[in-house]
């Protein structure tokens, strides 16, 4: 929490640094400055677990908030790319009865759920804007407004508010012969469902490399098509990034929290997580809950523990709890110093309820994000090139 993880990451590099100038000791290194380095060094080593130690919170402190219902979808990979309408209207119908189910195996333990959490891009068709439903309406096109009156019909029978994964569009409309859709923008998205439907939307801002986007090779569209042919049929990289952090704000018994709801991995970027919680110094969201499909990594459950550890830096770095609702796993809820609280097996469709604790700590990382690290590598650089200039033979006829 002062300056991210890759200033933790440092750690290792310094002490690697050290070892190298003692195992492979320099002219150019005076024995004091050697000194002075494994003085320095030391004391870094003592005052990191330190720090930790002081920062680190009694488990369960804070004041409780909204009791949140994690569905975890079980669908894989193909669901982004030959998701048939039959598949879509039978798999939807089972999120919203595991929901269900959900809410009431957790009545029976006497734990009201206050809020309902469904993975990234699980609610199939175009969306929930009233723009979108028209046109489907209109066209008499699969899905109509199948999938917005089941969400109204969960939201109605849970009495909660939900948050719900799915694409959304932007000026859709049918085009000139009327044989296919166009419009100006496709998000991949995360609706809040309270009193409207929606009541809000966030868009993902960061596309995931090669799984939304091509770096560079999507500013050409023939690459770009050439290149899917030959290694991902099928698959369309034609998602839009969003421009603009949103919270969603949910009430409670206890009062009312703004949520950040970072998709998929996004969790892994520590400037988007950290502008989703933090505005102009304040903290003005008190959760972070990510939405993710993880079914990309098919049977591959290390990589998706991969996922979950990386994720939970973001709740040290902000000193607020994470919450993940992950299509096949790993869903989760860890604390705001970073402990795993509780999680659910991989590849099963079930759910989770969790009981986050609030924490109103102000951190060093929301002030200067990662520009300790910046800096650092900027002098390792410099310092790199100085060291390269001087250990350069001379050229012949100057002095050594």
């Amino acid at each position: 929490d002062l300056g991210g993880y890759q200033l933790a990451g440092l750690l290792p590099a310094i002490v690697g640094g050290l070892l190298a100038d003692h195992l492979c000791p320099s002219r150019s290194l005076a024995s004091t400055r050697r000194r002075i380095a494994l003085a320095a060094t030391l004391g870094l080593l003592l005052l990191v677990p330190l720090y930790g130690v002081l920062r680190m919170q009694p488990e369960g402190s804070g004041p409780a908030g909204p009791n949140v219902l994690l569905v975890q979808t079980n669908l894989p990979a193909s669901n982004k790319t030959s998701w048939t309408p039959e598949e879509q209207v039978r798999d939807a119908r089972a999120f919203a009865l595991l929901t269900l189910e959900g809410q009431q195996a957790a009545r029976a333990d006497g734990i009201e759920p206050d809020i309902a959490v469904w993975p990234e891009t699980m609610l199939p068709g175009p969306g929930l804007e009233p723009e979108s439903i028209e046109v489907f309406l209109n066209g008499n096109w699969f899905p109509g407004e199948r999938f917005r009156a089941l969400v109204k019909d969960l939201r109605s029978e849970a009495g909660i508010p939900l948050l719900l994964g799915s694409t959304s569009f932007e000026g859709l409309q049918p085009n000139a012969e009327g044989d296919r859709l166009d419009w100006t923008a496709h998000y991949n998205s995360v609706y809040l469902v309270d009193r409207e439907l929606p009541d809000a939307r966030y868009d993902k801002i960061v596309l995931t490399p090669f799984g939304e986007t091509m770096p560079l090779i999507s500013r050409w569209p023939w690459l770009e098509e050439q290149l899917l042919a030959f290694g991902a049929a099928g698959m369309a990289f034609n998602l839009d990034a969003g421009n603009r952090f949103v919270r969603f704000p949910v009430a409670y018994p206890g009062g009312e929290v703004e949520i950040a709801t970072p998709i998929c991995f996004e969790d892994t970027v520590p400037s988007t997580c950290r502008s989703l919680i933090w505005q102009d110094g304040e903290k003005v969201a008190d959760l972070m809950v990510n939405t993710s499909n993880d079914g990309w990594f098919g049977r591959s459950d290390s990589t998706r523990r991969i996922h979950l550890e990386v994720a939970r830096f973001r709740a040290i770095e902000n000193r607020v709890p994470l919450l993940r609702a992950a299509n096949t796993g790993l869903s989760a809820l860890v604390d705001s110093s970073g402990r795993l609280v509780a999680r659910t097996d991989p590849r099963v469709a079930t759910t989770l309820l969790v009981t986050p604790h609030l924490d109103d700590r102000w951190t060093l990382f929301a002030a200067i994000g990662q520009l300790p690290v910046i800096m650092l590598s900027i002098l390792a650089l410099l310092g790199l090139i100085a060291t390269i200039q001087r250990t350069m033979p001379a050229e012949p006829g100057e002095p050594e």
